[in-house]
């Protein structure tokens, strides 16, 4: 698609990079009027943004090199430079373990945290997902003859035949139902909206690992991402049950 979108001179504007932009800027100010909200200082919550940015990117490269040390040709030194590509579910956990040890020194504010930031993942992960897009970096589905399949001819990752655009699914799902839980998470009890954003997050990328490109690893169908899919999907419902019973004791 536009995988630059302007440049001047030796200056390029990226797209990606700028959607990625985009969705800091947005989740930091969305999570900013959370935290006032909440009462609790702001302070910690830069501390927290510069855990997560700095885990998620060593997660997102170290994952990056173990799921294609058997697909590219690329020793690992080349695969961890900053050029190679990223592995958005080794970013999100590295970054929701380290976080979660800095947030776990709150016990007053612990769940009102997570339930502020969790949704927000969901959110920047859309904004995200549309940067993929428009790079057209690779990350497409199968041949399709839907409507609104296309190719992206002018993609980092070329492809000339017309394709399922996946980061389009995937940005799609993730913020309807970010859009839900912000209706919603007024009903719920604290912790349950930080638990129903890890179950919908897994969820949404199960779904559309279907319509994507990707290496089968178990019984003819499930990819790596489908399993990394299902333990958030039973995390989430191993922590429900858990936070369910001990508010009932």
């Amino acid at each position: 698609m536009l995988p630059v979108l302007f440049e001047h001179g030796p200056i390029k504007v990226y797209s990606f990079g700028l959607m990625v932009l985009l969705a800091f800027i947005l989740c930091y100010w969305l999570a900013v009027r959370g935290f006032q909200k909440a009462g609790i200082d702001r302070t910690n919550l830069h501390v927290i943004i510069a855990i997560i940015a700095l885990s998620s990117f060593l997660g997102a490269k170290l994952f990056y090199v173990f799921e294609t040390r058997r697909t590219l040709d690329l020793n690992v030194l080349q695969s961890l430079e900053l050029k190679s590509g990223l592995v958005w579910y080794g970013g999100f956990f590295t970054a929701v373990i380290a976080a979660a040890f800095y947030i776990n020194r709150w016990p007053k504010y612990r769940l009102l945290a997570i339930d502020i930031l969790m949704p927000l993942v969901l959110l920047g992960y859309a904004v995200g997902r549309i940067g993929c897009f428009l790079a057209g970096d690779g990350d497409y589905g199968p041949p399709s003859n839907m409507p609104w399949a296309m190719a992206f001819p002018n993609g980092v990752v070329p492809v000339y035949t017309k394709v399922h655009p996946t980061p389009l699914y995937d940005s799609a799902l993730s913020f309807s139902f970010f859009l839900i839980i912000q209706i919603r998470k007024g009903k719920w009890q604290a912790g349950s909206t930080a638990i129903v954003s890890l179950f919908l997050l897994g969820l949404t990328r199960f779904i559309t690992e279907f319509y994507r490109n990707t290496e089968i690893w178990l019984w003819d169908w499930l990819t790596l991402a489908h399993i990394f899919s299902l333990l958030l999907m039973l995390s989430a419902v191993i922590l429900y049950f858990t936070l369910k019973r001990k508010q009932n004791t």
